[in-house]
């Protein structure tokens, strides 16, 4: 759910970098989404300290930081790619074409990486 915080970096950026203006029940919408990521996040940090195993070593405030600066990374390339599209000419078009192979080829590998890790963290299947 936190990753839904792009939403919110996306609509700042198209609104002061872009000088795209957001009607007002878009701003309603990013208002949501910013009552939903507080809630989630406050959820995630206050639920490893009232768990039974102690924390762990977990430091959720770390986890939130590091989703939310992702989120803010994933909503540049959005921005960019918007700002892209609105420009004529087609070095721009193959610019943005080779933008969007890259990213479909990063996020593949990144499943690719999950899928495999996961398979190998899980236990052996019982005959």
């Amino acid at each position: 759910m936190l990753r839904g915080s792009a939403i919110i970096f996306v609509a700042f950026l198209k609104h002061f970098a872009l000088k795209d203006k957001l009607r007002d029940f878009m701003w309603v919408g990013v208002g949501w989404n910013v009552v939903s990521i507080i809630l989630v996040g406050a959820t995630a940090m206050y639920s490893v300290s009232g768990g039974e195993d102690g924390d762990n070593g977990k430091d959720p405030a770390k986890g939130v930081m590091l989703i939310l600066a992702g989120a803010f990374v994933q909503s540049l390339q959005y921005a960019f790619e918007e700002k892209v599209k609105r420009s004529e000419g087609s070095e721009r078009s193959e610019l943005h074409n080779a933008m969007s192979e890259a990213n479909h080829k990063s996020c593949r590998d990144k499943m690719i990486f999950i899928a495999l890790d996961n398979s190998l963290r899980s236990p052996p299947l019982a005959a």
